[in-house]
């Protein structure tokens, strides 16, 4: 069945991006939050959708008012899966912001835009699946760096491009970074993988500036474009796009 809501996508402020961003929550799956230009909308029970209908539905997609932002369209969103239930989600001018519950409905937002974050579009957000505290911040634009860390659930994020980046600010002939994800290892270490225009890479050793990424899967993904990945915790797989 189709499953956007009758409203979505309409108007200027509300209008979804040529590849939406969409997610659905990990401890329900019947339950989805997708981004509509300015706002996110939530289905509280994707099951109550009429199967087989190819029209757009008003069943269960109440608008999340709180989400607002300023300005821009939200461009990407993720949910932790440990401690405090978050969705965080970036604009098309690099603003993070934090949405949390605050009720079955009621949902409170806060900004938490790193302080060095390039007026950019971020292109995808991770959150380490064994500690929320984690997150990784990725902007696809050329000549600014493009990956950022933090290990404070946002209070405060640090440059983590590395050679990534042909010169420290980001200018140069640094690939464009399209998506990251953060891979909990068993010795307790956290790898960083990247998706960019020149291939797959990834680090174990989140160093600032002066991380070091090392290119993986050459003889497989090369140095194909990779706009996508998804990692699943349960058995450590992760998918390469």
């Amino acid at each position: 069945a189709r499953v956007d809501p009758t409203n979505g996508g309409l108007d200027s402020d509300n209008g979804y991006l040529f590849v939406n961003p969409f997610r659905l929550d990990p401890g329900n799956n019947n339950i989805m939050f997708l981004a509509g230009g300015n706002i996110i909308w939530r289905n509280s029970n994707l099951s109550q959708i009429t199967n087989g209908s190819q029209e757009k539905t008003s069943t269960n997609w109440p608008r999340i008012e709180s989400s607002v932002i300023p300005e821009g369209q939200i461009t990407a969103m993720e949910i932790s899966t440990t401690g405090e239930k978050w969705l965080l989600y970036g604009n098309s001018t690099g603003r993070l912001f934090k949405l949390t519950s605050a009720g079955d409905t009621a949902f409170d937002m806060e900004e938490i835009t790193g302080a060095d974050f390039p007026q950019a579009f971020i292109s995808s957000i991770s959150i380490d699946p064994s500690d929320h505290h984690n997150i990784m911040v990725v902007f696809s634009n050329y000549g600014i760096p493009s990956v950022f860390f933090s290990d404070d659930g946002g209070l405060s994020f640090t440059d983590i491009s590395g050679n990534l980046e042909e010169h420290a600010d980001g200018t140069g002939n640094g690939p464009s970074v399209r998506w990251g994800q953060l891979i909990p290892m068993q010795g307790g270490e956290l790898m960083a993988v990247v998706g960019t225009g020149s291939g797959l890479y990834a680090t174990e050793a989140l160093s600032g500036t002066a991380t070091t990424w090392a290119r993986e899967g050459s003889d497989v993904v090369g140095y194909s474009v990779v706009p996508m990945l998804s990692y699943n915790p349960l058995d450590g797989r992760l998918a390469i796009a």
